[in-house]
């Protein structure tokens, strides 16, 4: 559910949806990720963790805002997925969310791709293990 509140920094506010796609769990945000509502995104990544090694995409097209705090559950999301044999991918950042990502080097750590298709693409079935 939204949680409404001034956008103007006051009273920072952030959706999620979580969908289940064949490879991977798609989670879209919306809104703000900062100190004040990445808890949120903390325990619904810890429960997808729990839940069962799978692959992950996390759909940024709708997030206008990351701060530290929003960082460091990304970093830790890539690095449980990782422990668990599977891949995080970030898709779609807007161009303010992107910048953050270039100028922490993040860009370079995390894979981003343009699209949340492209990412699904990314994290299906080696076509090598499906031919023949």
């Amino acid at each position: 559910m939204r949680s409404t509140g001034s956008r103007c920094g006051q009273t920072a506010w952030m959706e999620s949806l979580l969908s289940q796609h064949p490879y991977a769990a798609v989670v879209a945000l919306t809104g703000e990720l900062d100190a004040h509502t990445v808890g949120r995104l903390r325990s619904l990544l810890a429960e997808q963790l729990l839940a069962g090694p799978g692959n992950l995409v996390i759909d940024l097209s709708g997030l206008t805002f990351i701060d530290s705090a929003g960082l460091a559950v990304l970093i830790a999301a890539d690095k449980g997925v990782r422990r668990a044999g599977t891949r995080m991918v970030l898709a779609a950042p807007l161009a303010p969310v992107s910048k953050v990502l270039s100028l922490t080097g993040l860009d370079a750590v995390l894979t981003t791709t343009r699209t949340v298709d492209e990412a699904l693409a990314l994290l299906g079935p080696d076509p090598r293990e499906t031919s023949g």
